[in-house]
C-alpha cells in the first residue's frame, strides 16, 4: 500500500487546494517599487511642503541619454533633480520650481559645487548645481551656486546593485537671470537637506 492511499481522498484534495491558494497569493504580491523622497530646507522652511518628485540618474545632463553612449569616464557620475509641483485639474501636474545637482561621483564622499551646470549633452566633472523658478514652459529666475558661501553634496551611501544613493546637501544660490516684475528673492539658502534616492527611478 502506497503513502498516500493512507490519506482520505477529502485530505489529498484539501492539500491540492491549500497549493493553489498559496501559489494564487504568491503571484499577487506587488512587486517593490522603488521610492524617492527628500527633506529639504529653504530660507528655514520646508521646501517640500508641496508634493515633490524626485529623480536621479547616471545620465549626462541631457537627462535621457542612454548610459551606454557616454564615454566611460563620465559613467561614474550622476545628476539628481528635485521638482516642485502643483497638481491641477485631471491631476495634471503644474511645475513652479527645481532644483538640480550634477557632476556628482557615484562613490561615498563630500563636493564642493563649484562647476556651472551646461546643457552640454555629457555630463561636466566638476560637481555644480542650480536653481529656477518658472510658469509653465517659461523660467521666470535662474540661480548659480555663490561660490563665497558654504555648500557641499555629500554622498552617503552608495548601493550600486539596488541603486539606491542616500546622502545631504547645502548650498545658497544667487539669481543670475530672471523675468521682468519677477518677486523671487536674489538669494535662496537651502540649509542642510537629505535626500534618499534610486538611480533611474523617476518619483
Amino acid at each position: 500500500m502506497s503513502a498516500i492511499s493512507l490519506f482520505p481522498k477529502w485530505a489529498n484534495w484539501l492539500c491540492l487546494a491549500i497549493c493553489l491558494v498559496a501559489c494564487k497569493k504568491e503571484e499577487e504580491v506587488p512587486p517593490i517599487v522603488a521610492k524617492n523622497s527628500a527633506d529639504i530646507l529653504m530660507n528655514g522652511k520646508p521646501w517640500n511642503d508641496t508634493k515633490i518628485n524626485t529623480r536621479t540618474n547616471i545620465y549626462d545632463y541631457c537627462g535621457y541619454l542612454d548610459t551606454s553612449v557616454l564615454k566611460e569616464q563620465y559613467k561614474n557620475f550622476f545628476s539628481i533633480y528635485f521638482l516642485r509641483y502643483h497638481v491641477g485639474k485631471n491631476e495634471e501636474r503644474n511645475y513652479f520650481e527645481g532644483m538640480s545637482f550634477g557632476a556628482i561621483p557615484l562613490k561615498i564622499g563630500t563636493y564642493l559645487l563649484n562647476g556651472n551646470l551646461t546643457s552640454a549633452c555629457r555630463p561636466d566633472t566638476i560637481p555644480a548645481g542650480s536653481l529656477h523658478s518658472n510658469e509653465y514652459d517659461v523660467m521666470t529666475n535662474y540661480y548659480v551656486v555663490l561660490q563665497s558661501e558654504k555648500n557641499y553634496f555629500r554622498v552617503n551611501k552608495v548601493d550600486k546593485q539596488t541603486g539606491l544613493v542616500e546622502g545631504e546637501f547645502m548650498a545658497t544660490f544667487i539669481r543670475k537671470d530672471s523675468a521682468k516684475g519677477s518677486t523671487y528673492p536674489d538669494t535662496m539658502r537651502i540649509q542642510p537637506s537629505r535626500f534618499s534616492a534610486f538611480i533611474g527611478a523617476q518619483e
